[in-house]
């Protein structure tokens, strides 16, 4: 009976740290974040059968039911690209409130050297060098900072729109030139490089 009681409040305790973990993520997790938890992988079988999991990505499920918000989205896209990846490019200008609403895909930047992901739906991966100062934590997703936001923006978007997440950013109190300036000097040979400098020039005068 002991050992019974013992096992009921084991399993009490993870659908605690489950439930904490599925709130602070937007409803997902990631099988790794589960089996992390405790959670056997023929219970997480028996919780995909009864829908009590339900599939985002691979190895990302949505935790009780299957209606996902965009951010349950952005969540889901980075636990599907590992450990390292975060929100980037226009998702996150999406998410830091300075680019509008981005495409039906995600972008991701996953660390170089993660040459085997496999291609998932509703993912657009990139890959390049992610300094620690650009990385950033915004409503609970990982995601590059503004500055690295912006650096990453300027090649994917016209100048148009470029230049209005800057003055969006700016107007929000995100804008750190420093921290921009840094990011140009990390970036050498980057495409971004010519139009990010002309903003800074512009935001000196």
């Amino acid at each position: 009976m002991a050992g019974q009681t013992q096992t009921r409040r084991t399993g009490r305790e993870r659908e605690r740290a489950l439930a904490k973990l599925a709130t602070q993520q937007h409803g997902v997790v990631a099988r790794a974040q589960l089996l992390a938890l405790g959670f056997k992988p023929d219970a997480i079988e028996g919780r995909l059968d009864l829908h009590r999991l339900i599939h985002v990505h691979r190895t990302v499920y949505a935790v009780g039911h299957g209606h996902l918000t965009r951010r349950s989205r952005m969540t889901a896209a980075v636990l599907a690209c590992g450990d390292g990846a975060l929100l980037s490019h226009r998702s996150a200008a999406e998410l830091w409130g300075i680019g509008g609403h981005a495409a039906s895909a995600v972008d991701v930047n996953a660390p170089r050297g993660r040459q085997g992901l496999p291609r998932r739906t509703g993912i657009r991966l990139h890959r390049s060098k992610i300094d620690a100062e650009d990385r950033a934590n915004q409503a609970g997703i990982p995601a590059t900072t503004v500055a690295r936001t912006l650096f990453d923006l300027a090649e994917v978007v016209e100048r148009m729109r470029l230049e209005r997440a800057w003055e969006e950013a700016d107007r929000l109190g995100l804008l750190q030139i420093g921290a921009v300036e840094r990011v140009c000097e990390r970036g050498r040979g980057r495409h971004a490089l010519r139009p990010i400098r002309r903003l800074l020039e512009d935001s000196r005068y």
